[in-house]
């Protein structure tokens, strides 16, 4: 009964993702995340390390990110210790998928990598969101997928009254297109949270704009360069309403579909 009552509630989503998408903007793909804490006598190397030796059916994610957090707000850092991003080709897929590991529930044997992870970390995964993601052209992030860590900054923003994500991603596919003649290749990517809370946020409106170096190093210089250039739009032009910036380091868990996320 609960996962019926899931995939209603899904269902619903996919079919406002659908109306809001269009013709003019990509489709875009469903991120999953929650956070985690680490248990005393573990590092988030151990965890990396570990999670990365687990092994994966075909039920899986198409990917799976971690992020440390490196500057977050303090509330953030009190409670948890990284951020676990799970990638899905659509809101289908996902529940699919999940609702076929529940199945499949053979026991987890002590010596095993998965029970070896349950046993280093806390994670909340009752505090889940959805965010429906869209990449902007042209961006490199991971060094092209060969590379398994980079830096993510982050910042979490609103659309105004009388705005949509329509408007969000083509403001923001200006801005990308200005520093990628400027030489820049960041990837630039539009994640609007479609479900679960946040505090002081409006249903809907919530938007994360990232952006995810090709490696930490490339990341580091555009940063620089951005505060150099203090680069923005007038208020009255943008669609959005933007807090503070985060920056996070991202290790890359698993893959299956070779994309550059």
């Amino acid at each position: 009964m609960k996962f019926h009552v899931l995939l209603s509630v899904v269902l619903v989503a996919l079919v406002n993702v659908t109306a809001t998408s269009g013709q003019d903007i990509p489709p875009g793909v469903v991120n999953s995340s929650f956070s985690c804490s680490i248990n005393e006598g573990y590092t988030m190397m151990d965890v990396v390390e570990v999670a990365r030796a687990i092994q994966r059916g075909e039920n899986a994610p198409n990917t799976i990110y971690f992020r440390e957090p490196w500057v977050v707000n303090s509330a953030y850092n009190e409670s948890y210790d990284f951020l676990v991003v799970n990638y899905y080709e659509s809101f289908l897929e996902m529940v699919e998928r999940s609702e076929a590991r529940r199945r499949d529930n053979a026991p987890i044997t002590t010596a095993s990598a998965r029970r070896h992870f349950l046993d280093m970390t806390d994670c909340n995964t009752g505090g889940r969101r959805i965010d429906v993601l869209r990449n902007l052209p042209g961006g490199n992030a991971y060094d092209g997928g060969t590379s398994d860590e980079t830096l993510v900054a982050t910042r979490l923003c609103s659309i105004k009254p009388d705005n949509d994500i329509r408007g969000v991603y083509g403001y923001m596919e200006s801005i990308a297109q200005r520093w990628q003649d400027a030489g820049d290749n960041t990837l630039i990517q539009v994640a609007h949270t479609v479900m679960g809370s946040q505090e002081g946020v409006e249903a809907r409106s919530g938007v994360w704009i990232r952006r995810i170096g090709a490696n930490a190093v490339d990341l580091a210089k555009r940063l620089d360069q951005q505060n150099r250039m203090l680069v923005r739009g007038s208020e009255a032009e943008r669609p959005m309403v933007c807090r503070d910036s985060h920056l996070w380091k991202s290790y890359v868990i698993h893959s299956t579909d070779g994309e550059d996320l």
